[in-house]
């Protein structure tokens, strides 16, 4: 009985010895799996951190890109607004010249035309009584000096412009309206008023 008692307590060792081999092997690889997991989870936070950093640095460069973009429009804005005003200004300026600078306009813009002599100046209604015989005698005496026809008239043709005139001949109208001349000459001065108004 004691042989079977001894038997049964080595029995009973053997299994508890067993056991705890089992149970040690396997808390062994509970910790590596939880290790592996721990290093799984750390590279895949440090994975999304960076990424996040990267996507926030992104970000934060676009948001600035747009900002500079957005701050260099509002300045071209601004700037085309200040030379719109600024031709505004001349053109008002020039609609409202004194009745000796204009009738100096029209004689220049006339002399320094490829005329014959013998062209028509057309205006509107309003401007008519700015055309009137001390004028239209001075470019024609003018002409005649030059050695040209001195016929150049103001036309019963009255034109819906709003400022200066056109002289015509046989179909060809040059345009000297004030808007005209700014429009033609804005583009090539536009870069110096810039350079004197933003310096």
């Amino acid at each position: 009985m004691a042989n079977i008692e001894s038997l049964v307590n080595k029995i009973i060792e053997d299994a508890q010895r067993e056991a705890d081999s089992i149970v040690s092997i396997a808390q062994d690889k509970k910790s590596k799996m939880i290790n592996i997991e721990k290093e799984k989870a750390e590279a895949e936070k440090d994975e999304i951190l960076a990424k996040a950093k990267i996507e926030a640095q992104t970000r934060k460069e676009r948001v600035i890109s747009n900002a500079k973009l957005q701050v260099r429009n509002n300045k071209l804005q601004a700037k085309q607004e200040v030379m719109d005003r600024v031709f505004e200004i001349a053109l008002e300026q020039l609609r409202n010249l004194p009745c000796d600078m204009f009738s100096k306009f029209v004689k220049t813009s006339v002399m320094s035309s490829d005329v014959d002599g013998n062209e028509k100046i057309i205006v509107n209604e309003k401007y008519k009584s700015k055309f009137n015989d001390e004028l239209m005698n001075d470019i024609n005496n003018s002409l005649k000096e030059t050695g040209k026809v001195s016929n150049v008239d103001l036309s019963v043709e009255t034109r819906d412009i709003k400022d200066g005139f056109i002289l015509a001949k046989k179909g060809i109208e040059l345009n000297y309206t004030f808007e005209d001349l700014m429009n033609s000459i804005r583009e090539d001065i536009e870069g110096d008023i810039l350079a004197v108004l933003f310096e």
